[in-house]
């Protein structure tokens, strides 16, 4: 990757608040564990109302991080920007496609959210979508593990994924959780419509509530003694089926 266009650490208060004020692209600031002051009560409410991650960290690790006059506050720029659900879907609309979104819940794993980008951007999904909070962030090492595609596909970043979900129906876009409790084979299902693919965490796959919320759960039947597949490689095979039904 060009280091031109590495993330940098931006510290200080009033630098960190300029960058905010910028609207530029930002990973997450990191706070110095119990500081106090009211520049940094004005950062964290800007984060919030900007939907960027958030951590304290102990001061031993954070003087490691940064070396200079940091004010207690840092940020980490972001290499992308950003895109809004309601962007993603239209665009795809306007250009005669049926939207393919894909809904990552908590996948915490880099190594993952990069492998299934890269499957993602080769198989024609319009956007990712993934929580501002335990998730996996497009970082260097994701993007390096994508061959690049999270430079290629827009990535939405939500603070809730229900409310992200509610916009998704209300764009006409059918919601499927892809999970082994499902009864139905994911070939079973119409992938031809515009259509949300939900897929869950590493450990503890899609959150109750999510695929409470979803139209329908679907799965891919397994033939072997293993109960489940990584989710990298049921994301793969799940975007093989949509290809296969909206190429045929």
């Amino acid at each position: 990757m060009n280091t031109e266009n590495k993330p940098q650490k931006i510290y200080g208060i009033r630098p960190v608040l300029e960058l905010l004020e910028s609207r530029q692209p930002v990973e997450k600031i990191n706070f110095l564990q119990g500081i106090k002051n009211p520049g940094i009560k004005e950062i964290m409410a800007k984060c919030q109302e900007l939907n960027i991650p958030f951590t304290y960290l102990p001061k031993k690790q954070f003087d490691r991080e940064v070396k200079k006059n940091h004010q207690g506050v840092y940020a980490i720029t972001s290499l992308i920007h950003f895109a809004t659900i309601e962007n993603v879907i239209s665009s795809a609309f306007e250009r005669g496609k049926e939207p393919l979104l894909l809904v990552l819940d908590k996948v915490t794993d880099v190594g993952n959210l990069g492998s299934i980008a890269r499957t993602a951007e080769c198989t024609g999904v319009d956007g990712i979508i993934i929580p501002s909070k335990k998730s996996a962030q497009v970082t260097e090492d994701a993007i390096r593990i994508s061959a690049g595609a999270l430079l290629h596909i827009p990535v939405c970043r939500e603070k809730s994924l229900r409310e992200a979900l509610k916009k998704i129906k209300e764009c006409g876009l059918q919601t499927l959780a892809c999970t082994e409790k499902a009864s139905k084979a994911v070939w079973d299902i119409d992938l031809k419509t515009p259509t949300a693919l939900i897929f869950g965490s590493e450990f503890k796959g899609i959150a109750q509530e999510i695929i409470d919320d979803a139209d329908e759960c679907t799965k891919i039947p397994l033939a072997g003694k293993m109960e489940s597949l990584n989710v990298a490689t049921a994301t793969a095979m799940i975007l093989y089926e949509v290809s296969k039904q909206r190429n045929s």
